[in-house]
């Protein structure tokens, strides 16, 4: 439309613009203007024609004399001195943070004592002038900031060593990885019901054993004396950073806040800032509401200065007090007296024109405005410098059961690197637990299926250094033996049974039956065959020709049954199990505290248009300053009726001390935002840290890690934050690689079908 923003600024089509240079109406009036209230105030047109009036009164008094004198404070309210009132009291306001009192001819103008204690006791915005005190103060609310817990396999040990409050991060003794976990060493791999080492697995489901040595267990595999269990990774989330939703176009920002060009005007909802830049090209006020322009008011100070030098009369004698029962009287004899600050004080006074400023020492703003707030809302780098190194130096983190940690220092933060050891030792009662796979100082377990010292375990398989035993079948270096029947280097036996040796065959007394009848030489017999030979002999002499009495042995030697079943005892041994190189860390505990600037303002006090009229012998008064009180101060005679007491101001038009009329009295006091500061700065000890102060510090420290997770992050109650730290998935993968174990079982190559 008719309205252009832009690098430049904002203009309006036949109207207003705005820029670096100030604002141009275009002609046009500033409409709808509060009353000036202050020194860069713009003045409305009703203010002038007050201004205006005056003047025009002041001009009708020429030839009379001056019978009262005016003294007009901040708040616009007036004290008359006249003949018969002449007195004027410049004191302290009630909330007892400045005071007034007589030395001599001066009115010395001072902070009290508990404002300079406030003044001198406040922690710069640097902490730099931090005691002790304050700096235990903000040890301890660190160390309650802070807290590390276990996570999963992790435990946490807490004490106080040396006043810091130290963290021992310990592995647990008996690991579990949970269904999804494993172990990884080199090509060993252990998970939930599976060992794998190289080829060879273990697992529920039986023992397979491959030609390189190497024997399976369902899915796990066992070889090389090392155990290997696969894992996953894990990712880590992104940072998400709000936006501060500001419009910049190059020195022009728009905010939430108003309408900004830099070193330029500012407007917001409490009007427009001129940022001591002017407004030209304005038309001149002609109602109520409109902005007067210059050559308006140089008019008004033309008919003003006419009025004023028609006053020919004299002042009458003016006493002034301190509120404190000194006084200063001012007369013919003695028409001079100084208001100033206390010698070495924190309050100065100069001459500036017509006007008495009032105004804090430098020294003292510099307290002021280098002053920390309670809550550390405005704490500079250099500050959180101090609370992040006194932070640091309150929080230790060390290493127990099988892990180390390193301490070092990354951009600045202190950081704890926690790591696995290398060489991990559980203790006699340590395991590690993946699912139903677990490894413990007995040896390997999945499921129902173990390894051990003693030998290997599948079902009713079982594999030791006596043998192989499946059921009641068992192999050994001595033979083979199933339930009462043995084979071995001597043939074979039958408990209470036959026996089968190179020798023969013995029956142990048991019948040998279904035989075939013997058909030729060296047969055998049966009983059938024996009982047809009639053997009957009858009155014979004992002989029977051609029958050959003579005996045969029966016994028939089977050679070739004695077997040897060698190299059937199989050791299980040299498998190596270690845990190490897992790297945790635990670390970036940094204490980042951001936008913690706030602007301390500077004060201005004035105590203007002091109408003056005379009626008595006085011919003028001189008011001093610090520095010289008397010979250059400001001089008040008939023809310059008027007295300024005001308070000075900073570069940005602020004030630092204000003044008021109360009766009879000038009051000088700080302006509200000096005591806001003074009261809300933190002390050097920060023993007045307010609850927000104390969180700022806490969140000054936090705790961040590579293979180390934070599970968790709480914050209680009390504003303690907690941080649950546990194994990254990837972690628990890496501590696979090196767990180390060596059973005493050296497998040998045997076929496992022929056990079967």
């Amino acid at each position: 439309g008719g309205t252009t923003l832009n690098q430049g600024g904002l203009t309006i089509k036949n109207g207003p613009s705005i820029n670096v240079g100030g604002i141009n109406m275009g002609g046009t009036k500033i409409t709808n203007v509060a009353n000036a209230t202050e020194e860069g105030d713009v003045v409305t047109y009703n203010q002038l024609q007050e201004v205006k009036n005056i003047a025009t009164e002041g001009s009708k008094l020429a030839d009379s004399a001056l019978q009262t004198v005016s003294v007009k404070g901040n708040d616009g309210q007036v004290i008359t001195i006249s003949k018969g009132q002449a007195s004027l009291g410049i004191v302290g306001a009630t909330d007892g943070m400045v005071e007034s009192k007589v030395n001599s001819n001066d009115l010395v103008v001072d902070l009290t004592a508990a404002t300079k204690e406030k003044i001198n006791n406040a922690a710069g915005k640097d902490l730099g002038n931090l005691d002790d005190k304050g700096k235990e103060v903000i040890k301890e609310v660190s160390q309650h900031a802070v807290d590390v817990v276990g996570g999963s396999n992790i435990t946490v040990d807490t004490e106080k060593v040396d006043d810091v409050k130290t963290f021992t991060v310990n592995l647990n003794k008996d690991l579990n990885l949970g269904g999804e976990g494993s172990i990884t060493l080199g090509d060993t791999v252990i998970k939930s019901g599976d060992v794998n080492i190289g080829g060879t697995t273990i697992n529920q489901g039986g023992v397979t054993l491959v030609p390189t040595g190497e024997f399976k267990v369902g899915d796990t595999v066992i070889n090389g004396g090392s155990i290997n269990v696969a894992g996953t990774t894990i990712t880590e989330g992104g940072i998400m950073v709000n936006p501060q939703g500001n419009i910049v176009l190059g020195d022009t920002t728009i905010s939430n806040g108003g309408f900004t060009i830099k070193n330029g005007p500012t407007i917001n909802v409490g009007g427009i800032n001129m940022g001591g830049t002017k407004i030209t090209n304005v038309a001149n006020g002609t109602q109520k509401g409109d902005v007067v322009t210059y050559n308006q008011l140089q008019e008004v100070k033309n008919i003003a200065t006419e009025g004023s030098e028609l006053a020919n009369s004299a002042l009458p004698t003016i006493s002034i007090n301190d509120g404190n029962g000194g006084v200063i009287t001012v007369n013919k004899g003695q028409a001079g007296f100084g208001v100033t600050g206390k010698s070495g004080g924190m309050v100065e006074s100069k001459v500036d024109g017509q006007n008495l400023v009032v105004d804090l020492t430098a020294a003292t703003k510099e307290k002021i405005n280098n002053a920390a707030d309670k809550d550390l809302s405005n704490l500079s780098n250099k500050g959180k410098e101090v609370i992040k190194e006194t932070s640091q130096n309150a929080v230790n983190v060390t290493g127990g059961n099988n892990i180390t940690v390193n301490p070092s220092d990354v951009n600045g933060v202190k950081t704890f690197d926690v790591n696995l050891n290398n060489q991990i030792d559980l203790g006699a009662t340590g395991s590690v637990k993946a699912g139903n796979t677990t490894v413990d100082n007995n040896g390997v377990s999945v499921g129902s299926s173990t390894l051990t010292g003693d030998g290997l375990a599948v079902g009713n398989t079982k594999v030791s250094d006596s043998g192989l035993a499946v059921g009641d079948t068992k192999v050994s270096g001595s033979g083979l033996t199933v339930g009462d029947v043995a084979v071995n280097g001597s043939g074979l036996s039958i408990t209470g049974g036959p026996s089968v040796t190179k020798d023969g065959i013995d029956a142990g007394n048991k019948v040998i039956y279904n035989i075939a009848d013997g058909v030729k030489a060296g047969d055998a017999v049966n009983k059938g065959q024996l009982d047809k030979v009639d053997t009957k002999v009858n009155d014979l002499s004992g002989r029977v020709d051609g029958l050959d009495k003579g005996r045969k042995d029966l016994g028939t030697k089977v050679d070739g049954l004695g077997q040897d079943v060698k190299d059937l005892g199989t050791k299980v041994g040299n498998l190596d199990t270690k845990v190490g190189n897992l790297d945790t860390k635990v670390g970036n505990l940094d204490t980042k505290v951001d936008k913690l600037d706030k602007t301390v303002k500077g004060f201005d006090g004035r105590i203007t248009e002091v109408e003056k009229t005379a009626g008595s012998a006085l011919q003028g008064i001189t008011v001093g300053t610090d520095t010289n009180s008397h010979d250059e101060g400001v001089k008040l005679t008939k023809k310059q009726n008027r007295l300024d007491i005001v308070g000075a101001t900073d570069q940005k038009g602020d004030k630092s001390i204000v003044t008021s009329v109360s009766g009879n009295k000038v009051n000088i006091d700080l302006a509200d935002g000096v005591k806001d500061k003074i009261n809300n700065a933190a002390t050097k000890n920060m023993d007045n840290l307010s609850d927000t102060g104390k969180a700022n510090v806490r969140g000054l420290v936090s705790a961040v890690g590579d293979n180390a997770v934070v599970v968790d992050t709480d914050v209680n109650d009390a504003g303690v934050k907690t941080f649950t730290v546990g194994l990254t998935e990837d972690a628990q993968k890496m501590l696979t690689r090196h767990v180390g174990w060596r059973p005493k079982i050296m497998l040998r190559q045997v076929k496992m079908n022929h056990l079967r």
